[in-house]
């Protein structure tokens, strides 16, 4: 019983997070995956690409991210494609905000 007391926290918190992958000139990717009570994987991912920029010294640009998330009580996962850039990278800007094609609207009148 004691067992459980200490494994069931860590196991509803668990992480298992990969390498970052270079998958082109200035381009990477790196997946995780997270179970149990705790953030959604995609702030994970995003937060672990981040350092990984600032590792190098250049700033984070996020390419796309594809996950399969819903936390916060069920297994949830994540892999982010994303470039890091120095600061005066033409590339290196604000995001270009745009309506997601895959969210239907209901209008009632």
């Amino acid at each position: 019983m004691r067992i459980w007391v200490i494994a069931l926290p860590l196991l509803l918190s668990a992480c298992v997070t990969g390498q970052v992958v270079p998958v082109g000139k200035d381009s990477y990717s790196l997946s995780a995956s997270r179970c149990g009570i705790c953030e959604p994987v995609q702030g994970y991912v995003i937060e672990h690409a981040s350092a990984y920029c600032e590792s190098i010294n250049k700033h984070l640009v996020i390419r796309s991210i594809n996950a399969d998330s819903r936390q916060p009580m069920f297994p949830g996962s994540a892999t982010i494609f994303f470039s890091c850039l120095n600061a005066d990278d033409p590339q290196y800007q604000a995001p270009q905000m745009r309506k997601d094609n895959g969210v239907t609207t209901i209008q009632v009148q």
